[in-house]
């Protein structure tokens, strides 16, 4: 039977992920905290996501389970919204990993913060089988640190690590569709108008980077998604916004590019045989002069530095 009223609802829309979604689910499951709910909606998936999903809910009865036709990301959001029933809500996303203790920690920060509205924290960024690229913990911890990077344009709150106080979303009218696919930039703007923000200082989630490029359409509608969600946050503080405001983007729409970040992500951190793999990956998809010089920096950090 299902607790009538649990700490957390966790939510986590489900969209073609058969690689990756029992990974996903059992990192939720597993978390040493236990008293949650976890609202999945399976937003139309063709490719054996629904099967693994069905297995799963039988066996855990934590998980509510939703199938639909394919309405979109936001919307389901949106849905999953509307069946929270815990005062803490959780995001989670298909194809990443929370660590075992990420509930815990963000409940008792939550608790000992009243003025947070949502909380983050650090990420371990990997690549599609699990790798490690980065352990860097650069995120901002504190609110000021945040909202200067978040009215630049850059979500420096994980998305799919945030823990939230369901009321401040329900109350700033919960993700708007209009906005993806910026659309937690937007909402994290809006809780701004509320509450504080913060980011914990600990490792939460395994983040998973994906290799294709993203189009440069999807990146200019991004831009200016996120350049909307940002002026009209300067509105409702009744300040003028940065003349010609363009945010700046981290992503590339070039294959070779994606694959050379993701080498120099991997030798910062010591994992210099991840780093040769995308090297090699960046030569192949588009060599130049600077991807092949990855593996002489590559040596050089190996030297200097500690190996994995």
């Amino acid at each position: 039977m299902k607790p009538a009223s649990p700490s957390i609802s966790v939510i986590l829309p489900v969209y073609n992920a058969a690689a990756y979604v029992e990974i996903a689910l059992a990192s939720i499951l597993g978390q040493s905290f236990s008293d949650f709910e976890c609202i999945v909606i399976n937003d139309g998936s063709t490719d054996g996501s629904t099967e693994i999903l069905d297995r799963i809910a039988a066996s855990d009865n934590r998980v509510r389970l939703v199938h639909r036709s394919n309405q979109g990301y936001s919307r389901c959001l949106n849905q999953a919204l509307g069946m929270v029933r815990a005062p803490l809500l959780a995001r989670m996303d298909a194809d990443d990993e929370s660590l075992p203790h990420r509930f815990a920690l963000q409940v008792a920060f939550l608790a000992a913060h009243p003025e947070v509205v949502a909380v983050s924290g650090q990420w371990i960024r990997i690549d599609p089988v699990g790798r490690v690229l980065s352990e860097e913990k650069y995120l901002p911890v504190e609110h000021d640190a945040i909202i200067d990077e978040l009215f630049k344009g850059f979500g420096v709150l994980p998305h799919p690590g945030v823990m939230m106080r369901a009321d401040a979303v329900r109350q700033v009218g919960g993700y708007r569709v209009e906005f993806e696919p910026a659309e937690d930039l937007d909402l994290w703007l809006r809780l701004s108008d509320l509450g504080r923000l913060a980011n914990l200082d600990e490792h939460i989630i395994r983040y998973r980077l994906h290799s294709g490029a993203t189009s440069s359409a999807r990146r200019e509608e991004q831009r200016e998604s996120a350049r909307r969600a940002v002026v009209e946050a300067y509105v409702r503080r009744e300040q003028a916004a940065p003349e010609n405001f363009v945010p700046a983007l981290s992503r590339t729409d070039n294959q070779a590019a994606v694959f050379a970040e993701w080498s120099r992500l991997a030798m910062a951190s010591g994992h210099y045989r991840t780093a040769v793999i995308y090297a090699t990956k960046a030569c192949l998809a588009g060599s130049t002069v600077s991807h092949r010089g990855l593996f002489c920096d590559i040596v050089r950090y190996y030297r200097a530095g500690r190996h994995h």
